[in-house]
């Protein structure tokens, strides 16, 4: 992230296991990546906003549970 709080780059996705189809697995993806557009730029105060600058953050996305 930037002091502003948008996204520097590319996200990558580093790791994933995900169950479904082929197709189902790329809606899984294109919804993380919608999540993350819609949730940025943070709201950062100036001091934080320096003190993240260009470091790497890493999201965990997790299904909710289910309930049998």
């Amino acid at each position: 992230l930037d002091r502003n709080g948008e996204v520097l780059g590319k996200p990558a996705i580093i790791f994933s296991r995900f169950s479904g189809d082929m197709a189902d697995q790329k809606r899984i993806v294109g919804s993380i990546v919608r999540a993350l557009a819609a949730c940025t730029p943070l709201k950062l105060t100036p001091s934080l906003g320096g003190a993240i600058a260009g470091r790497l953050f890493t999201l965990r996305f997790t299904p909710p549970s289910r309930k049998a």
